[in-house]
This record gives structure tokens, sequence and C-alpha cells, in this order.
């Protein structure tokens, strides 16, 4: 086999690059199909380390789940301690009196982020904005919260966010300099690498991921040890 490093380092870093925007948008497809415990809007009362108590105001249901079969409990809470909050980009910054958008898991008798946690404007999802890592993201995430959890499928293509709703397309976002790339929904990109079946897919697709870059490292390991003995 006629491997050199170059050909490892490209294969190991597109299969990386892959994992991450796979992972990217599952997440924000999971965000808007109900796949956590509860999706909570609050504010912070209290910052400990990393972790934070969050008020909660309000909670958005999505019209649409994404284990039709095995629907997970859309838990309404009160008041609620996240571990692990302040460990997020997005809200590193975060401090009490700030108001947040924070999708939670149970884990035994702890709740951690699920799929996202960003700061939003104020508690009214009606008219919340929500602050994500681009603009694009910031206007569909913000229309699925002041659809009240009606609007979950949106397209994107070249810098313009679409959403796609009762066979209508409306366009939601439009950036001032757009990039070049292909049309495509979230839909799409999620339904690529889940069946439509109602199996929880989010473990397989760590294993995916780690597993193939895990393979490529061998490989490498492989072709140094072969070389050395030459």
């Amino acid at each position: 086999m006629n491997i050199t490093y170059k050909s490892i380092i490209t294969l190991i870093a597109v299969s990386l690059l892959f994992g991450m925007v796979a992972y990217g948008a599952d997440n924000e497809y999971r965000f808007t199909h109900n796949d956590h415990d509860t999706l909570i809007i609050g504010e912070i009362t209290e910052i400990d380390g990393e972790n934070a108590v969050i008020r909660a105001s309000d909670y958005i249901v999505s019209s649409k789940d994404l284990n039709v079969s095995a629907k997970k409990k859309q838990l309404q809470l009160e008041t609620v301690k996240v571990d692990g909050l302040l460990e997020y980009d997005n809200m590193k910054n975060a401090e009490a009196g700030d108001y947040v958008i924070v999708s939670l898991n149970k884990s035994g008798n702890k709740y951690v982020v699920a799929n996202g946690a960003f700061p939003v404007d104020s508690l009214d999802y009606k008219t919340l904005k929500v602050m994500a890592y681009s603009e694009a993201t910031s206007a569909m995430l913000s229309d699925f919260v002041n659809s009240g959890g009606t609007y979950t499928e949106f397209a994107f293509s070249s810098g313009t966010v679409t959403r796609q709703y009762d066979g209508v397309d409306t366009v939601i976002y439009q950036s001032e300099q757009p990039t070049e790339q292909t049309n495509t929904s979230i839909t799409d990109q999620v339904q690529q690498t889940e069946s439509d079946n109602t199996k929880d897919f989010q473990g397989y697709q760590y294993y995916i991921i780690y597993g193939a870059g895990g393979i490529l490292v061998l490989l490498a390991i492989v072709f140094v040890v072969r070389k050395n003995r030459r």
C-alpha cells in the first residue's frame, strides 16, 4: 500500500472536519425537534464555577419529534441547576441576570446541556432573539422559538436562510455578503445520517466520527512502523 504522510494527514483532517459539520447540523436539528428533556427560557440567578442556576420563565415544545415512538418528556421546571453551563463557548461570559435558552437532559439527579445553550435578549418567546455562533443560525433558532416551536424546517443557501412550512418557502435571513454554498436544508443534512425509524442515533454518531479518526491514526502508525523496519 503506497501511503504518504501527506495523504494520511489529509484523510484525518477531512474526517474530523466532516464529523464537526455533521455534528453541528445534527445538534441544531435535535434542538428544534424535541430531542431533550426540556427546552427552557429563563434567567440565570446564580453562578457557581462552571455551573449555573436558572429560573425558568417559559418552555418551547416543538411541533415535531425526532423520536416519534419514544417521545422524550418535555419537563416544566421552575428552577434548575445546570452542570457545566459556562463550559460552552456561547455561555463563557454569562452572569447572573442574563437571559438564556437551554436544551437540557436529565442525567441522574443532574441536568446537563443537551443540544445547545444560547443567550437571548428577552424572556418573551414571541419576540426574543437567540444569539448563536452565526447570524444565520441565530435567525433560524429565533424563528423556531418565536413560532412557539411551530417552524422546524429550514434551508441554507449562499448566505440565505429559508423557512420551509406548509409548502411555502419564506426567506428569514439574507447575508449582506453571500458565501459560496450549495442549497441544503438542515433536514436533508440530518436525514443523510438518520433513517426514518425513530432510534436515537446520537451515540452512534460519536462512534462513527471518532472511530473513523482512530482507524486513520492506526494506519499512520502502521505506516511509520513498516517504514522504520526497511
